[in-house]
């Protein structure tokens, strides 16, 4: 299994944020839903699925190598990405990873504040 959060810093190779606990960051944007298909909004299905928690792992980091591509500023977590184990009748389980974060320009959050 691998340690998502630091392959995610990693991989985006942006500063952190600070976190809130409302929808919003602390720019005033609001997170978006990642998951192994990318980005899904809110009360939507996922969009992808692995039949093992290792293609799971592997799907949602290449969206978000998608999600981050050409995106500048730092990364806000609001919900670190977890694996999900979803029951499929009774065959078994498919896996799929849920995360809450948004990649912005810090510098809206200067202004956000300075206003």
């Amino acid at each position: 299994m691998v340690d998502l959060v630091a392959e995610v810093e990693r991989i985006v190779g942006l500063s952190v944020g600070e976190s809130t606990l409302t929808y919003q960051s602390v720019t005033g944007t609001p997170y978006v839903t990642l998951d192994c298909g990318g980005v899904k909004e809110e009360g939507k299905p996922h969009l992808a699925y692995g039949g093992t928690e290792e293609m799971a792992e592997k799907l949602y980091l290449n969206a978000v190598k998608e999600y981050a591509s050409g995106k500048t500023g730092s990364l806000f977590w609001r919900t670190k990405p977890t694996v999900r184990k979803i029951k499929l009748f009774e065959e078994g389980f498919l896996y799929t990873v849920h995360s809450r974060l948004l990649i912005e320009d810090t510098g809206s959050a200067r202004s956000l504040r300075a206003s």
